[in-house]
């Protein structure tokens, strides 16, 4: 069932939220920051900018077309969306495949199981099964009758130095 649902969720994705919006201007910013001081160091010292093969932002590898190029900013601005929808789609399918998660083994399954193993034993058989050993108890017990025994002792110790 979880499969199907996430077969069926991956046909109707739907990316029209802010955080696509946001990865896109986020992305534009950081092309700008790496570009722009190749170009004002051309105006300043009148030396023509070599155009780099690739430029990296993030995780995003882009391939710059000259300047003389029309599809110059066509080609920036589809590798952008590209680019933030696939963040976008990331993004909603994790949150998606997270809540169909939850929802199928914690409510369907650790829930179902809890339910009958409740309705299988009575209260005190379930006490019983949950009550610690005397063994166990009697280890708790000395271990911290050392412990209270140790501090005492290093006490005295301080207030001796």
């Amino acid at each position: 069932m979880c499969y199907e649902r996430l077969d069926d969720m991956s046909d109707h994705i739907f990316t029209l939220n802010h955080y696509y919006m946001d990865t896109i201007n986020a992305v534009k910013r950081k092309w700008e920051e790496e570009t722009t001081p190749n170009k004002r160091l051309a105006n300043q010292s009148l030396v023509a900018v070599t155009t780099p093969s690739r430029i990296r932002v993030d995780d995003l590898t882009f391939i710059p077309f000259t300047d003389v190029s029309n599809e110059k900013q066509a080609a920036l601005d589809i590798q952008i969306a590209l680019y933030s929808y696939c963040k976008a789609v990331q993004k909603r399918v994790v949150d998606r495949v997270a809540q169909l998660c939850y929802h199928w083994f914690i409510i369907k399954c650790v829930l179902l199981v809890h339910i009958k193993l409740s309705n299988k034993f009575t209260s005190a058989e379930l006490f019983s099964l949950m009550v610690e050993s005397e063994g166990l108890t009697r280890k708790r017990n000395e271990l911290r009758a050392n412990i209270k025994a140790y501090k005492e002792a290093l006490a005295r110790v301080q207030q001796i130095v």
